[in-house]
């Protein structure tokens, strides 16, 4: 086939070297550089054009390419170009090896290989372009002497897995040495130099039969020996430990004076022990090594990656896998290496052993049964110490998991399996810590709705339960065709009941108490005199069975709901029929009246609820539908605002009254729903299910409220009693429970601002918080109160930060206004002065010796002031972007600051001098910190990393610190040894602060972590997030070791109180406020009675086969008495007796005095909505706080809470208080009927 010439397109023969004519050769020829010509003439040639290149510089050259640093003019970056060595004169085969040098690099995206960024030809000359590196390799590092142990290690961990990446997609890398593996500017090493790459499913190879590819020094036996059939990735393995023998001892493990020699080296000799070369390295890393280059393929590491996990142990000082080659083994392998030297030496030996063998028989076989039985007590020892290992290794796997599963059903709502499942952890190991303080944790910081009083016992299944209006009387209905009245208080049964000839399914009282009416499957209604168990009216004949039965607000009329699908209104004094509401088409399983009567809600197993008009009988607005499964339950609010209903498909829905669509996320249960009911106050819904709960909820946000409150069979009815105090439930397992609704968690004095909080801080002493918030000011609080210390520190814009001095005599506040202010901390007085900015600021602080200050700003300077003249002490320290923090370093000698110019700098605090070159990302830095010791600077970045650099000189160290999203905070531990950073991506993570090697899983919420740091002793962590959550973690495990620590908006602050016992939470709207907790780790010693006390409160346990079984109310009784007998006022102790003590009196935590009536007095003293909504919470009968409550309910109409609501709070205050004014006045303007016409 004839071709064209590439360079001026004639015809051509297609034999003609290269692709060009015979004129067209001279002249290439021509303007080739001679080969003779010295480098100062080949550096004369530069810059030239090469294509859309412009080649600067020679950088690099070998046997087959040349790599040139080269500007790409269309895209304007520097890049690597790597073209075929001889240029257009390039071989076939030379052509193909480059060619598959640039495929096998392409195809890789990993941090640890050297990119490709394109592959292309110039005028016949191919080229490949990549990432440039302006770095040493190792070669160069290694020539000035052996690296240090850890180091070489954390660079050939990195290695192994970019190498094991590679092999997974097929690519052999087969050409592993030093000056292949450049270190970039972040002290990353990057692999490059696949030239001698090979694809694992290609057959072919591009070398010659009998060529020997790759370096002698480094490779592999069977790569030397020309056996390429027998090439693998273990070869690359043999590589990799060549590699890091060379980093530890200075050399290959293999050189001599030829190739030859050298390959002969590596096919039959063993190298020297590193120890020998360099006897600094230890003697763990040696036999990594030397595993790595065994001989025979299947005694290396099986992967690249085993070999990276073996490194990665080393380096967390862990246990490694290898052993050492025993001489016996070195003495058989060499045997086998040279038979004929081996066969001659074991001849003579053998005649020496004969000589000898007469004359010691006998001392011989006494020695050897002394060495057999030391040896097999040795045996016994080691096999016994290894069982140890391996029984522990099992114990703390088998505890890891089950502490995860516990977390993982705290996550999903389950919050008693989750108790009992740390129960179960810390029955099997009373030491473990996590789990006790998880227990603490889970039982402080959540509600637990507990069992109170005796049950009502039945003889079958109980279907309904309903307290009178007073409180004083409970209906049940139940299947053995009885409904029995019981006395509330006594929980005892009054009379022999009221008897049906069926199933009963419902029952109720009548709202002036006098009357009940039941349903029954015989297929009839009924209205009782309770007190003769007479019939007053009935039996209501329906043609099916009937499911439930409701009185109307005014008690003239019922509602019954029947299994043929209609539901029907009766007149409560005659039984006569007044309406049909027929628009199901399947059974009418329960129909209410709306609380002011004008409405029927009625739910069917047609899948939908409807709304009725209870003068008419019209449907009102359409059908609320759940889809195809039955819908069970459906009530109003008590304002009537709303609608809710619950269905088989496993949700409760609240709807709107007048629009019909919902109000909130569905209500999920993991198991088909039965019933659901608001509070009297309308705050709180409880659903029951088939799943055996009960569960309550927030009826504003749908959040879960408790633990999931168990019987041993489905739940059918829960009631709530007149005051909200009490809830009833009635389940097919013959039973009606009883539960305190009064919230069981500990209180936390709100520190409220009127907009969000930017930033929170202890004093130095811990007795006080300073806050920086939006609303223009800054305060500080005492922490036991919650109260302002002084009065608010005012600026002129929105305030940053708030910062104390080292004595905590004074604050510092940076506000937008362009002003750092100083104030005296007590008083509040601000100190004279002037520090201004030509902008806002983001940051001010203290020196360690309180005689300076810094401040950072949006004029994209820091300045360091001196406070007794009031006077810049240093030039300004500029950024190219704004300045977003600054920070002294512990001795106060420098100070760092970050920008969102990409970069973090390191200022003498003197002279204003930079102490290092930039510290760079590739966006902004967001924080930055020193280490403890002063000697290190930890940097995070939107560049998604954080990083290490030495705080004298900026050189990165160790690796970088990668997230997947915005790394916002960086903290070292107070030893120095860790790093927490803090990232978008969901999580915060803890870092070995020497080698970047992550040392727990990561920390998860369930949005961005804000915020992340250490406990003073270094044992815990603390993680604020976006999810409204601050979280508590064990450092050493990553294991959670609180519960949420939960707020009403994102949660963007957290710190540790200096003595570690609390913590402070800052959070942004809605609630705007900071609060402190007690998180006092737990004593070591755990008593015995814990593990029961988890369970009792769970109603849980969960056996050692892992079947779980419910606490008998016996046994809680038992455990409640034993515990309120503690006398002994330890930790735990303090606990136990606080949290079975009276909610209404006892106090606001185990560890302060004020109690819980106190602590409600204030909060209605404060007369604010969210602190009305609070008291109202604690004490739902009190009066007061509902009338207030209602008044504030009914100015803030705008939140959506308005004239209905407030109606109703107002009616809830003049049942506990006939008398209250304040609750008369919000009726009077509400309106009599406190409803829209419909």
């Amino acid at each position: 086939m004839t071709g064209h010439c590439t360079r001026c397109g004639a015809k051509l023969p297609a034999d003609v070297l290269a692709g060009h004519c015979p004129q067209c050769l001279v002249q290439v020829s021509l303007e080739c550089p001679r080969m003779g010509e010295s480098n100062r003439t080949r550096s004369e040639l530069f810059p030239r054009s090469f294509g859309d290149y412009e080649l600067l510089a020679e950088i690099a050259r070998g046997g087959m390419g040349v790599v040139y640093r080269a500007r790409q003019t269309n895209l304007n970056r520097q890049v690597a170009l790597k073209m075929v060595l001889s240029g257009q004169f390039a071989s076939r085969t030379a052509v193909e090896r480059f060619r598959s040098e640039a495929q096998a690099a392409a195809s890789l995206q990993h941090p640890n290989i050297v990119s490709i960024h394109e592959v292309g030809e110039v005028e016949g000359e191919p080229y490949f372009t990549m990432d440039f590196i302006e770095g040493d390799n190792l070669a160069d590092l290694v020539r000035a002497g052996p690296l240090p142990a850890r180091r070489a290690a954390c660079y050939v961990e990195q290695i192994a897995q970019a190498i094991h990446y590679a092999h997974e997609r097929g690519v052999l890398h087969r050409d592993l040495k030093p000056s292949n593996v450049l270190i970039d500017a972040f002290d990353q090493p990057r692999v490059t130099d696949f030239g001698l790459a090979k694809q694992l499913a290609d057959d072919s190879n591009p070398t010659v039969s009998g060529q020997t590819l790759g370096s002698p020094g480094y490779m592999a036996p069977e790569q030397a020996s020309r056996q390429l059939g027998k090439v693998s990735a273990l070869s690359d393995v043999y590589s990799l430990g060549a590699l890091l023998y060379h980093l530890i001892t200075g050399r290959a493990p293999f050189a001599a004076g030829s190739v030859a020699e050298t390959v002969q080296q590596a096919l039959h000799d063993d190298p020297l022990s590193p120890r020998t070369l360099n006897p600094a390295v230890p003697a763990d890393l040696e036999t990594i090594c030397l595993k790595c280059l065994e001989k025979e393929p299947p005694r290396r590491y099986a992967t690249a990656r085993a070999l990276a996990e073996e490194l990665s142990r080393f380096l967390r000082d862990e246990p490694i896998i290898a052993r050492p080659v025993s001489r016996f083994e070195k003495t058989w392998r060499w045997c086998r290496r040279k038979p004929a030297i081996a066969a001659l030496a074991s001849s003579v030996a053998l005649l020496l052993v004969a000589l000898a063998a007469a004359a010691s028989v006998a001392a011989w076989r006494i020695e050897l049964g002394r060495r057999a039985e030391a040896r097999q007590r040795e045996l016994a020892t080691q096999a016994n110490a290894q069982l140890a290992r391996v029984n522990r290794s099992l114990e703390e796997s088998v505890t890891i998991l089950e502490l995860q599963r516990a977390e993982q059903s705290f996550r999903s709502g389950d919050a008693s399996m989750g108790l009992a499942h740390l129960a179960a952890v810390l029955r099997r190991d009373p030491s473990n810590h996590v789990a006790a303080e998880r227990i603490l944790s889970a039982l402080l910081h959540r509600n637990w709705v507990l069992p109170v009083g005796a049950s009502l016992q039945h003889p079958t299944f109980v279907s309904s339960v309903a307290f009178s209006p007073s409180g004083r009387y409970i209906v049940t209905g139940c299947a053995d065709g009885l409904a029995r009245i019981w006395d509330a208080g006594a929980r005892r049964q009054i009379g022999i009941g009221l008897k049906h000839p069926a199933h009963v399914r419902g029952a109720t009282f009548s709202p002036d108490e006098t009357k009940v009416a039941t349903a029954c499957e015989d297929g009839n209604a009924r209205i009782w005199n309770w007190r003769t168990a007479e019939v007053i009216a009935g039996p209501l004949k329906h043609d099916d069975w009937v499911f439930e039965v409701s009185f109307s607000p005014d008690g003239q009329r019922i509602v019954s709901a029947c299994r043929d699908g209609t539901a029907r209104v009766w007149s409560a004094r005659t039984g006569h029929l007044l309406l049909t509401l027929a628009a199901h088409t399947d059974a009418v399983r329960k129909a209410v009246f709306s609380p002011d009567g004008r409405l029927i809600a009625t739910a069917s197993y047609d899948g939908s609820a409807r709304l009725w008009s209870s003068q008419t009988g019209e449907p009102f607005g359409s059908p609320l539908r759940h889809g195809f499964m039955p819908v069970l339950g459906v009530v109003f609010s008590p304002d009537g605002s709303r609608v809710a209903t619950s269905s088989r498909d496993r949700t409760a829905m609240v709807w709107n009254v007048d629009t019909g669509t919902p109000v909130m996320p569905a209500l999920r249960h993991s198991d088909g729903l039965n019933e659901i009911q608001f509070d009297p106050t309308g705050r709180i819904i409880v659903t029951t299910g088939f799943d055996s709960t009960a569960r309550l909820w927030d009826a504003q946000s749908g959040e879960l409220l408790s633990q999931p409150f168990r019987h041993l069979e489905q739940v059918n009815q829960a009631a709530f009693s007149p005051d909200g105090r009490t809830l009833a439930t009635a389940a097919d397992d013959s039973t009606v429970r009883f539960w305190d609704m009064r919230p069981s968690g500990v209180l936390t004095e709100p520190m409220e601002h009127q907009s969000p909080i930017n930033s929170v801080e202890f004093s130095p002493d811990g007795e006080w918080v300073a806050t920086a918030s939006d609303d223009h000011t800054a305060r500080v609080w005492d922490q036991r109160t919650g109260l302002p210390v002084s009065g608010p520190l005012q600026h002129g814009g929105p305030v940053q930060s708030a910062s104390f001095s080292p004595d905590g005599r004074f604050v510092v506040t940076a506000s937008l206004d362009y002003f750092p202010w100083i104030w005296e901390a007590r008083t509040g007085n601000r100190m004279e002065g002037l520090f201004l900015h030509a902008a806002g600021l983001w940051s001010a602080s203290f020196s360690p010796e309180a005689r300076r200050l810094v401040s950072a700003s949006l004029d994209k300077t820091a300045r360091v002031w001196d406070l007794e003249s009031k006077q810049p002490l240093t030039p300004p320290l500029q950024h190219n972007g704004e300045v977003v923090m600054a920070r002294f370093s512990p001795d106060g000698t420098r100070v760092v600051t970050t920008s969102t110019d990409k970069t973090a700098r390191v200022w003498n605090a003197e002279t204003g001098a930079p102490v290092t070159k930039s510290l760079l990302h590739q966006d902004e830095v967001r924080d930055a910190c020193f280490s403890p010791d002063g000697l290190r600077v930890a940097t995070a970045s939107k560049d998604n990393t954080a990083r290490i650099w030495d705080a004298r000189n900026g050189q990165p160290l160790g690796r970088t610190l990668r997230h997947l999203r915005t790394v916002e905070a960086v903290s070292f531990s107070p030893d120095g040894l860790r790093i927490v950073t803090a990232s978008f991506d969901h999580t915060a993570r803890v870092w070995d602060a020497m080698t970047g090697e992550a040392l727990t899983p990561p920390l998860e919420h369930d949005e961005a972590v804000l915020r992340a740091c250490f406990s003073p002793d270094a044992r815990r962590v603390l993680t604020a997030s976006m999810d409204r959550t601050a979280r508590i973690w064990d450092a050493k495990t990553g294991l959670p070791l609180n519960d949420p620590l939960r707020h009403k908006g994102p949660v963007r602050m957290a710190q540790f109180s200096p003595d570690g016992e609390r913590v402070v939470t800052a959070a942004q709207a809605p609630d705007n406020a900071a609060r402190v907790w007690q998180v006092p780790a737990a004593p070591a010693q755990v008593p015995a009675w814990l593990p029961d006390f988890a369970e009792a409160v769970a109603g849980l346990a969960v056996g050692t086969k892992g079947t779980t079984r419910l606490v008998s109310e016996n046994d809680f009784g038992q455990l409640r008495n034993h515990l309120n007998g503690l006398t002994d006022n330890d930790h735990f102790n303090r606990v136990a007796r606080w949290f079975f003590a009276d909610r209404a009196t006892r106090t606001i935590s185990p560890f302060q005095s004020e109690t819980i009536a106190e602590y409600v007095q204030r909060r209605i003293a404060e007369n604010t909505l969210s602190s009305l909504d609070e008291a109202v919470r604690l004490d739902a009968t009190n009066s007061v706080a509902l009338a207030r409550l209602a008044k504030a309910v009914l100015k803030a109409g705008s939140s959506g809470r308005g004239a209905a609501e407030a109606s109703n709070l107002a009616r809830l205050a003049l049942r506990f208080d006939p008398d209250q004014g304040e609750a008369r006045e919000v009726l009077s303007r509400t309106g009599p009927n406190n409803a829209p016409d419909r």
